[in-house]
């Protein structure tokens, strides 16, 4: 904004600069406050981007850390699993089931925690 400062002209007369003086100085009064009103809802608006954003991390975090824990309850039950060659078909598969019931159940709550964590 361009503010013209009153200047004394030889037509007006000094008492009438007092009141034209008043009336710029209002006018930037009323412009300061506008740009303290913007800065200040400015400042707001960061201050939620931050809260949101940290919110966001603090979720990919959790993520990270169920994904970590689940891959490495793969790595254990995978590791247990074998196959004995005197085996029937019937059994090996129920071996198999038994390990991979547990895994199952968690990456089930998983899922459900994923989901949950989304909705929020």
């Amino acid at each position: 904004m361009k503010f013209e400062l009153p200047r004394i002209d030889k037509k007006e007369k000094v008492g009438e600069f007092p009141d034209k003086f008043n009336q710029v100085m209002e006018k930037l009064e009323t412009s300061i406050n506008e740009f303290d009103g913007k800065i200040d809802s400015t400042l707001n608006s960061i201050e939620k981007m931050n809260k949101r954003l940290e919110d966001f991390y603090l979720k990919l975090i959790k993520i990270f850390g169920i994904f970590v824990a689940i891959f490495s309850l793969i790595l254990v039950t995978g590791y247990n699993i074998s196959i004995v060659k005197g085996e029937s078909t019937t059994e090996t598969v129920l071996n198999v089931f038994y390990f991979l019931l547990p895994l199952t159940a968690v990456l089930l709550i998983f899922v459900l925690l994923l989901n949950w964590l989304r909705k929020k």
